[in-house]
């Protein structure tokens, strides 16, 4: 336990190709993402494509019971899916770290306001992780406006819409801007995932320039809070397109 406790005594970090502890150790990170939880997927519901979206499932179990038992549903699941008995027995597995998909709206709201109950969400999976010896890696699995146009980001009408309207824009910058200021100093966090696949299939060479326009704009803007957080960056379509990278944007990514 006290060697597993040691790797939060610094921040995980890039140095050249490699990724390494706060010691200089190579990591070759083994972790679990805990989709679902925060971000509920229709595949992972097994449900069909007319419920394939947060957003989807969340009108549909509206209008079988209502606002107020379906606020009091998504507590409870969201109270039981995940709990620190599922983060000991990953830890106990072997794994190193958690991934932590997060959907903007659990978040922020569309007028900028933040929701302290998404926030309190993250505390307590870094809590947990604290005391099992495990890192978390922040994933914005559905940004403002969607980043895909697909189901998995929750997209308001089925578009990458974070590309195409500025104000959606601002949002993913004032996210990323919080949650750098509120965990800048937690080396638990491993790192911050800025956007989950994001524009794939015949998006991806639409809004390529925007979207790497919007990588160095975050990376600035989280820079001027928290200047020791690995960065990263994924490609598009699907995270398999590296066309956009041309140059490194910052050291630490």
């Amino acid at each position: 336990m006290r060697d597993l406790m040691s790797r939060f005594n610094g921040f995980v970090h890039a140095r050249g190709d490699a990724i390494v502890d706060s010691e200089g150790r190579p990591l070759v990170l083994r972790g679990v993402g805990l989709g679902n939880w925060l971000l509920p997927e229709g595949y992972m519901w097994k449900f069909g494509d007319d419920m394939s979206s947060p957003r989807q499932i969340e009108e549909h179990i509206e209008h079988l019971v209502g606002s107020d038992r379906a606020r009091q549903f998504w507590r409870a699941f969201r109270d039981v899916f995940i709990t620190e008995a599922d983060i000991a027995r990953i830890a106990e597995l072997g794994h190193d770290h958690i991934r932590l998909p997060l959907n903007s709206r659990y978040l922020i709201t569309d007028e900028g306001a933040f929701l302290e109950e998404g926030f309190q969400r993250i505390d307590d999976l870094i809590a947990w992780c604290e005391r099992h010896g495990l890192w978390v890696l922040l994933d914005l699995h559905g940004a403002p406006g969607g980043q895909t146009g697909t189901n998995i980001d929750d997209p308001p009408n089925g578009k990458p819409e974070l590309f195409m309207e500025g104000r959606w824009r601002g949002l993913t910058i004032r996210l990323w801007e919080e949650i750098a200021r509120r965990y800048r100093h937690e080396t638990v966090v491993l790192g911050y995932d800025l956007l989950n696949e994001p524009l794939p299939n015949e998006w991806q060479h639409t809004y390529a320039a925007e979207l790497a326009q919007l990588y160095r704009d975050l990376t600035t803007a989280i820079r001027r809070i928290d200047p020791d957080h690995l960065l990263m960056y994924e490609g598009a379509h699907w995270a398999t397109n590296w066309d956009i990278f041309t140059e490194a944007w910052d050291p630490n990514s």
